[in-house]
């Protein structure tokens, strides 16, 4: 007769559970086998990969996570110090202000994908995206918008709000408005905001100021006094 072969080389003999023995040989009940920890990760890691939230990620970003990523000094001489500390902080709030190709859009959507391992509600758009979809969900009857205010008004669960290339848009009252409505709720309910700019505060105060009166120092407060907010700057 073949003996029986095992997929858990821990000695579970695919259990997913070790006995425990006492000194004296005597039985102490049973403890989870690290295959068993493996396999949860592997059935999560699946229902990750087929979910919407994950397919909202772009290709080009999908398998990097905050895990596993390595600098590329190449990039951003000083990347290596700023991505280490928010990986020892992934549910702060972050401003990540830089040049292009330093890697502000890939650590956004690691973040994203920190949120969503989590279990936790999250979108991610540019604020273009945002300002178009809130526009044209006036005019579509029944089409609700993929985020407003009411979605965010819980506290039962902390959302990531992703606003991604946050001075490509063009300023008007309508654009501000439908910004300073996201993020005053956000900031209302002390959700995780991210936002990435090739430009810096005070350029975007003066943004979101043009023609509208006092908005970029408005809209701008409720970004730079989230909860937990950090200034990355990566010029």
């Amino acid at each position: 007769m073949l003996e029986k072969v095992y997929d858990c080389e821990d000695g579970c003999r695919d259990t997913g559970w070790l006995s425990v023995f006492g000194e004296q040989g005597q039985s102490l009940g049973v403890k989870p086998c690290s295959c068993l920890k493996r396999k949860t990760q592997q059935q999560r890691l699946k229902r990750l990969l087929n979910s919407d939230l994950f397919r909202q990620i772009p290709p080009i970003y999908r398998m990097h996570t905050l895990e596993t990523i390595t600098p590329d000094p190449a990039r951003y001489a000083g990347q290596g110090e700023k991505l280490a500390y928010i990986q020892a902080h992934p549910d702060d709030s972050y401003c990540l202000f830089g040049d292009n190709g330093t890697g502000k859009t890939m650590i956004g959507w690691m973040l994203f994908r920190h949120a969503i391992e989590q279990g936790r509600p999250a979108v991610g758009v540019t604020v273009r995206e945002l300002v178009e979809d809130r526009r044209e969900s006036l005019f579509a009857e029944g089409r609700k918008p993929k985020l407003n205010r009411e979605d965010l008004k819980t506290d039962a669960v902390r959302w990531l709000v992703f606003l991604d290339e946050f001075h490509r848009c063009k300023p008007s009252e309508f654009a501000a408005e439908t910004l300073w409505d996201i993020l005053d709720v956000a900031y209302s309910y002390n959700h995780q905001i991210i936002i990435t700019a090739n430009e810096r505060k005070d350029y975007l105060i003066d943004h979101w100021s043009k023609e509208i009166g006092n908005y970029g120092r408005a809209i701008m407060r409720r970004v730079l006094e989230a909860d937990g907010m950090t200034k990355v700057e990566m010029f």
